[in-house]
C-alpha cells in the first residue's frame, strides 16, 4: 500500500503507476476533458512506457471514434468541439469495450465525472481535475477567504 510507506513522497500520477503496477494492472483508460488535451497527451505518453493506454475525449460522439481517441505520438483528428456535447457514457462504453483494467478521470466536470465512475466497468481514479478559477487547483478555494465568503454569499439559490 502506497499510503502506508512514508519515506515516499510521490507525486500524484507516480502513486498512480506504482498502484496500477502492483495491482498487475495492464490496460489504462483514459477519460479526459478536451480542455485538458495537451496534459493528457504528455500523461498517455508517460503511462505508456508501463500499460497499454486508450485515451477517449468527451465529446466522443459528435463523430468517428476512432478519431476521438489518442494513442502516444497521434494526436487527435479534425472534429468540431465547440458544438459536441459532452458524452460521458459514451467515454465509459468506449473504455469498457477496450477492457480497461483502471480508468483515469482527467478534468471532466463536476457530475460527468460521476457518470462516467458509474457506466465505467473498471474502477476509476481522478487524477485530473478541472477548475478553471484556480489553475486546476480545487483545494486552493478552502485556503482562499475570498472564495470561502464568496460561496457563502451566493448561497446558490437556498435559505441557510
Amino acid at each position: 500500500d502506497i499510503s502506508l510507506e512514508p519515506e515516499r513522497a510521490l507525486c500524484r500520477v507516480s502513486e498512480f503507476v506504482y498502484f496500477a503496477l502492483e495491482m498487475e494492472y495492464k490496460k489504462v483508460g483514459i477519460a479526459f476533458c478536451v480542455d485538458l488535451f495537451e496534459q493528457t497527451t504528455i500523461l498517455a505518453r508517460v503511462l505508456a512506457r508501463f500499460f497499454e493506454v486508450f485515451s477517449v475525449c468527451c465529446r466522443v460522439g459528435k463523430t468517428y471514434v476512432d478519431s476521438l481517441l489518442v494513442y502516444p505520438d497521434s494526436g487527435i483528428n479534425d472534429f468540431d468541439v465547440d458544438s459536441a456535447p459532452c458524452n460521458p457514457v459514451g467515454q465509459a462504453e468506449i473504455l469498457n469495450r477496450f477492457g480497461s483494467d483502471i480508468n483515469i478521470i482527467a478534468g471532466l466536470c463536476v457530475g460527468m465525472d460521476c457518470i462516467f465512475a458509474e457506466v465505467s466497468q473498471a474502477p476509476a481514479t481522478a487524477l485530473f481535475v478541472k477548475d478553471k478559477m484556480l489553475a486546476n487547483n480545487p483545494v486552493a478555494a478552502v485556503y482562499s477567504d475570498f472564495y470561502l465568503e464568496e460561496i457563502a454569499r451566493q448561497g446558490f439559490g437556498r435559505n441557510r
